[in-house]
């Protein structure tokens, strides 16, 4: 999994509370996750992987293993998105379009 990639992040605005936008995210240009949620409050974002609401929980449709980024370690998917989605909101020039940002994160 070394050589396991964030190539593309798009984004579609949903403001709604602390709700920013949803995420698609694209690995090594061949699979593409969708679903993901990017939060903004008190000057942090921040992302959550996709999920179902059932009743009052909520349960993750994908899992990343500890032991695959470290115990200690952020999750590098979730901070793709955090980036890419700062980027696109600071005009930064790895924004490709309005709803679009590429993030090149290899770990």
């Amino acid at each position: 999994m070394s050589d396991l990639q964030v190539t593309n992040v798009k984004f579609n605005k949903y403001e709604k509370g602390a709700m920013k936008a949803w995420a698609s995210v694209t690995f090594n240009n061949v699979m593409t996750i969708e679903g993901f949620k990017v939060f903004g409050k008190d000057n942090r974002i921040w992302a959550s992987v996709p999920s179902d609401k059932k009743g009052d929980e909520y349960f993750d449709k994908i899992k990343f293993p500890k032991d695959w980024y470290g115990r200690d370690a952020n999750n590098p998917v979730l901070d793709a998105v955090v980036s890419a989605y700062q980027n696109q909101n600071n005009g930064a020039s790895t924004s490709t379009s309005s709803n679009q940002s590429t993030a090149d994160e290899p770990w």
